[in-house]
């Protein structure tokens, strides 16, 4: 009679307590979320206060953009060798050793998609265009 009442009673009271466990669980990760958030924010005012400072400010243009103070003269060091080692590997392998015009890139282009194609430029006889040789 007794375990019968207890089973009763958690029957009753099951739902009740699987939904304060689920309660539990979401109040825990909104307080995880909360907390990155709270990081979040503090970085950013972190940020906010170093973008107030105008060294801080010069060294990121200088650094970003290559800006220069009147009366320097810029220079633009160009190092094959370290672009070469940054490139992945089918970057250099597509690489040409000399670049082509870029008409040429275009054309070739055209040529891939078949917009520009041999059959399409020279008629059923070989001359002139298509257009030109159904007119005849």
């Amino acid at each position: 009679m007794l375990g019968c009442l207890v089973i009763a009673l958690l029957a009753m009271f099951m739902p009740s307590i699987n939904t304060g466990i689920r309660q539990a669980q979401q109040i825990h990760a909104l307080e995880q979320d909360n907390a990155s958030t709270r990081q979040e924010v503090g970085d950013l005012e972190k940020k906010q206060d170093s973008l107030k400072d105008p060294e801080y400010l010069q060294r990121l243009a200088r650094e970003q953009q290559g800006y220069v103070n009147k009366g320097e003269k810029p220079y633009i060091v160009v190092d094959d060798r370290a672009s070469a080692q940054d490139e992945p590997a089918d970057e250099q392998i597509n690489k040409s050793s000399r670049p082509r015009p870029w008409y040429v890139e275009f054309a070739d282009s055209l040529k891939s998609v078949g917009l520009a194609t041999d059959a399409g430029r020279t008629g059923a006889d070989g001359s002139g265009t298509a257009g030109e040789a159904a007119g005849r």
